[in-house]
């Protein structure tokens, strides 16, 4: 967190570096990998009211800080509501980029419930990557149970295939990290 704090302020202090989305962009992931999430969600706002704004993975990466920030999901539910009253269009990855932001703070009804509305609506197609993001981001091993509970009743093809084909590791605190790829960059 030091040598960031150091790297960050000689950004400032420099001039010639013009802040772009992708520099907020990583700013905002290194500080979320410093366990900063709040501090890193206002090169968010920053980004918003840049003249250059942001790009898909400026979306992605704010909501994997909200995902970790506390009340990260009140946050995720603004930049959400944002996204539809601008007619973003929201993909595969942005809906479990965003449910996953909602579970990550332990409000797995809410999570659940965005789920099933945009699969209602006919906007979000519940796959294992989406699944696998839900499972991922619950905090603690009963909400993971939870999840786990909630879609072996609800999309018991999708979790089988979860479960059996894409599986799991479980991490040194007993939490399970599915193997799927949710990493972005700036």
């Amino acid at each position: 967190l030091e040598s960031l704090e150091v790297v960050h302020n000689q950004l400032k202090l420099d001039y010639n570096v013009t802040q772009t989305t992708r520099c907020r962009n990583a700013l905002i992931l290194a500080y979320s990998q410093c366990d900063q999430p709040r501090l890193a969600l206002d090169f968010w706002d920053e980004i918003v009211a840049s003249r250059e704004g942001p790009t898909y993975n400026s979306i992605h990466i704010a909501l994997r800080a909200c995902e970790k920030s506390p009340f990260g999901d009140v946050k995720a539910q603004q930049i959400w509501a944002r996204l539809r009253r601008n007619n973003v269009e929201l993909d595969q990855a942005l809906w479990a980029s965003y449910i996953a932001a909602l579970a990550g703070n332990g409000d797995f009804e809410l999570a659940r419930s965005a789920l099933e509305d945009g699969e209602a609506a006919g906007e979000l197609n519940v796959d294992v990557f989406v699944l696998g993001s839900l499972l991922d981001a619950a905090p603690g091993q009963d909400k993971q149970a939870d999840v786990e509970a909630w879609a072996e009743g609800r999309f018991p093809g999708v979790w089988a295939e979860l479960r059996d084909e894409v599986g799991w590791d479980v991490d040194e605190g007993r939490m399970r990290r599915v193997r799927i790829e949710r990493e972005v960059g700036p």
